[in-house]
């Protein structure tokens, strides 16, 4: 696999610890000849405290890669580095749509950097395929594995390793999401200890479902249904939507999966990234999140709900 020439001075990755974010890592690392100990795998709340991190220590040139950066973090934790000398490029991917405050305040970071925010891409993996990635050079366990991140983020699961690979990156802790990245990096998705460590967590994984739906709460708004859940942090909530209405026969036309430290709204029928962004979040039109600045921001959180729903979407 080979890199087009003006991205192969990147030297330390950080990515998003679901299959999108292992994958477009591994894609990434693959090209540029980089071992797991150059590779960082974060969560979004603790994305630009790692980055941060990182921008001390010397790289020349940072990835960052499908990790959607909250507005707040940015203006909490850019401002510490803004005035240090030698801080290293930056190269930010992602596929998922950006709060416009973020980008400019990435974009004060420096000149030295570059911000390919492209949301009509299916998958950050696909946009590295298609735009950083010398095509001719992949091979073709390197093409499934972008196929893979396509089918996880849309939501697809066209194929039975996306479920597989979803249920052990959600459930598992992150020694285990760094042995699959070690996996990744070797060109295998999947292995015999995967396998094994799957068969042992869906049963728990299928449990904390069931008992995440005696959360579920119908609500009758006008010619719509709304759906509360209060979800585990250890289940996908597009399983949950699977799950109730596959096996439970429970439609809604919009989907609100409520966490302590965030929201969750997925819909087959309404563009939901409108009712995300009046809460200041974002992402894609029929999936997208909020993440909550303090408890404070989660209170009357359902009756605030139900009042933006009847105004977008009556």
């Amino acid at each position: 696999m080979k890199l087009k020439e003006k991205y192969r001075d990147v030297d330390l990755i950080i990515s998003h610890w679901d299959t999108d974010g292992i994958i477009s890592s591994c894609m990434l690392a693959r090209g540029l000849g980089l071992g797991i100990d150059d590779l960082v795998l974060s969560s979004i709340n603790a994305s630009v405290s790692n980055m941060v991190k990182y921008m001390k220590k010397g790289y020349r040139k940072i990835a960052i890669l499908d990790l959607n950066m909250p507005e707040k973090e940015l203006a909490n934790h850019l401002s510490k580095v803004l005035n240090k000398k030698n801080l290293p490029e930056l190269l930010v991917i992602d596929h998922h749509p950006w709060n416009e405050n973020s980008v400019t305040m990435l974009s004060a970071y420096s000149s030295s950097r570059e911000i390919i925010i492209e949301p009509e891409y299916p998958s950050t993996a696909r946009i590295i395929y298609e735009k950083l990635l010398e095509k001719d050079s992949l091979t073709e366990e390197e093409t499934f594995m972008v196929n893979i991140a396509d089918d996880d983020d849309t939501f697809t699961n066209t194929y039975s390793l996306t479920k597989k690979l979803r249920v052990v990156l959600r459930w598992s802790d992150w020694k285990i999401r760094y042995k699959v990245l070690g996996e990744c990096l070797k060109g295998n998705l999947w292995s015999e200890w995967l396998e094994r460590y799957y068969r042992e967590a869906y049963p728990k994984y299928e449990q904390e479902i069931e008992k995440t739906l005696e959360t579920t709460e119908l609500v009758h708004l006008g010619h719509m249904t709304i759906c509360f859940v209060k979800p585990s942090e250890k289940v996908h909530p597009g399983d949950i939507q699977s799950y109730l209405e596959e096996k439970r026969k429970v439609t809604a036309d919009i989907y609100l999966f409520l966490y302590k430290s965030g929201l969750s709204i997925r819909s087959a029928r309404f563009n939901v990234a409108n009712l995300a962004k009046e809460l200041g979040g974002g992402g894609h039109p029929k999936a997208s999140g909020v993440l909550f600045e303090s408890e404070e921001k989660a209170t009357n959180i359902k009756e605030r709900l139900l009042r933006l729903i009847e105004k977008l979407y009556k």
